[in-house]
């Protein structure tokens, strides 16, 4: 049904449903960011969640949504992930964090979602590199942190804060699109 034929309580409360849903989605990036900033691990509700709001969003949206693709970019996104993590190079959680953001990004977010992710993340790891330093500091004094040295890379990063990084950006041009009466998404 077109919109203009819908009447207006009708109209508000698929406005609501698709509030109500971008809400959860902000929601969910920020508890995934948290928990994994604190543990190092992205709760499994984040991605369910983020997933299961989608459709809310999908069909209450004022304007038309592209499920289909992005159903076939968070796939595409999560087979890529898999192969990932069986090489042991990201984490479970990473993947599926990733793919329910994808969701929403869906194909016409996909690359500025994982440009601003992959920015996000690499200001992460030299947020790591700085903190190294700082603690060779602490140990060694002026010449310890400015001196070469190895930089451990196996300290672990929570890369679920990059993904909500990227999150906020899809979140926000959504927003964005919706306010401006934007054709679709």
């Amino acid at each position: 049904m077109s919109p203009a034929a819908m009447s207006p309580a009708a109209m508000s409360a698929e406005v609501l449903l698709n509030q109500a849903a971008l809400c959860g989605f902000f929601a969910m990036m920020l508890y995934a960011a948290w928990h994994d900033a604190a543990s190092f691990r992205i709760p499994n509700l984040a991605s369910l969640v983020i997933v299961a709001l989608y459709p809310l969003h999908a069909l209450a949206s004022p304007v038309p949504v592209h499920w289909a693709w992005a159903l076939l970019v968070a796939a595409a996104v999560f087979g890529v992930g898999l192969a990932l993590f069986e090489r042991g190079w990201v984490g479970g959680g990473d993947v599926k964090f990733l793919s329910a953001a994808s969701l929403w990004a869906g194909s016409a977010l996909l690359m500025p979602f994982l440009l601003v992710t992959a920015l996000a993340g690499g200001a992460l790891a030299m947020g790591a590199v700085l903190l190294q330093r700082v603690r060779r500091f602490r140990t060694e004094g002026a010449g310890g942190m400015l001196a070469p040295g190895p930089i451990d890379t196996s300290q672990k990063i929570p890369y679920g804060v990059a993904i909500a990084g990227g999150g906020f950006y899809v979140g926000f041009r959504i927003l964005m699109d919706l306010a401006a009466g934007g054709t679709s998404h």
